[in-house]
């Protein structure tokens, strides 16, 4: 804070597991922000982890011109389309 005030934040990982950015929650005190962290996480509001379907995660999986796996593997080996890809 502009006054030299310590404020804690959090950060979570999301369904992907990529780092959220930090979210002020505007404690200056270690134990109030736990707390704070904890009731968002027992109301359901700090979601750690959402349920994916592994039908959505694999939608495009073979795909080769939308999954970006395939795209690398086109690169690294040269692979070519057949012409019939989803």
């Amino acid at each position: 804070m502009k006054n030299g005030v310590a404020v804690w934040y959090y950060r979570y990982y999301d369904t992907f597991g990529q780092r959220t950015v930090g979210r002020s929650i505007g404690k200056t005190n270690k134990t109030l922000a736990e707390r704070y962290c904890n009731e968002l996480l027992r109301q359901g509001e700090l979601v750690l982890v959402k349920e994916i379907l592994f039908s959505n995660y694999a939608v495009d999986w073979w795909n080769w011109n939308h999954y970006a796996y395939m795209n690398t593997l086109k690169k690294l080996f040269g692979l070519k389309t057949r012409g019939n890809e989803v």
